[in-house]
């Protein structure tokens, strides 16, 4: 699939998470998604912010019809998310003990085994979060799968 072809199919299937996306297709979709959010940065941070949200959804979509696309569920996406969201978690537990600390005075208990038990926390879900990232990029880079799959029909081929 062409760029132009990609572009207009990611907005055509902007919401539909089902079916599959071929590698081009996801590939070209993010590079438009890049070059966009380049040129609307350097114009405004307020223009960027709001192509930011209103790409939200095709992507997630091509990317549940990408990782169709290789015969993966999309439920491969809630590995980094939820990493992510322990990360943000065990911060704000970190976050909630050094103030109390601060606020009692008492230097003794900064850094005690409750701390260092978020602070290790919020790095294995970072160290979580990342391999799921990493996991994620590699079933993007794979192949489509050429035979029918659980997900339907492999996308047909676009000519020039």
């Amino acid at each position: 699939m062409n760029f132009p072809n990609s572009v207009k199919s990611g907005f055509r299937n902007y919401a539909n998470f089902k079916g599959r996306a071929s590698r081009s297709e996801f590939w070209w979709f993010i590079l438009f998604g890049q070059v966009i959010q380049t040129v609307s940065q350097n114009i405004s941070a307020t223009i960027a912010s709001l192509i930011s949200l209103g790409l939200i959804i095709p992507n997630l979509s091509l990317q549940f019809r990408r990782l169709h696309d290789i015969g993966r569920s999309a439920k491969w996406m809630i590995w980094p998310l939820a990493s992510l969201l322990g990360a943000v978690l065990a911060f704000v537990g970190f976050l909630m003990q050094t103030a109390q600390s601060i606020s009692n005075f008492d230097s003794e208990k900064l850094f005690d085994n409750g701390m260092q038990f978020s602070l290790w926390m919020m790095i294995a879900f970072l160290v979580s979060a990342f391999i799921g990232g990493v996991v994620n990029l590699v079933f993007t880079l794979i192949p489509s799968d050429v035979e029918m799959n659980q997900y339907g029909p492999p996308p047909a081929p676009t000519t020039l």
